[in-house]
């Protein structure tokens, strides 16, 4: 026998009221470049906190520092205050 109620309609907000859901992960979003990457990654980084991009771009990422650049374009679209992997 327990002292504790376990019934939904005795647990303490308090203890509820903290628990937090990390963000979820995109696992497969094309962002693309340019003025669209600028539209999308707003919306994006909203609801998401990481993504798995498709760098389908032309011309296409064939190099490391191809691919820093265009991971730079996407964080300089994210607005301030919004988390999305740094």
């Amino acid at each position: 026998m327990t002292d504790f109620p376990l019934t939904p309609e005795h647990i303490d907000d308090r203890i509820t009221s903290g628990i937090k859901n990390p963000p979820p992960d995109d696992w497969h979003i094309h962002l693309r470049d340019g003025e669209m990457l600028k539209t999308v990654v707003p919306y994006t980084s909203q609801i998401y906190g990481r993504a798995i991009v498709m760098p389908n771009l032309v011309p296409p990422v064939t190099s490391v520092d191809a691919a820093i650049a265009y991971r730079q374009r996407i964080l300089d679209a994210v607005p301030a205050g919004q988390k999305f992997e740094r």
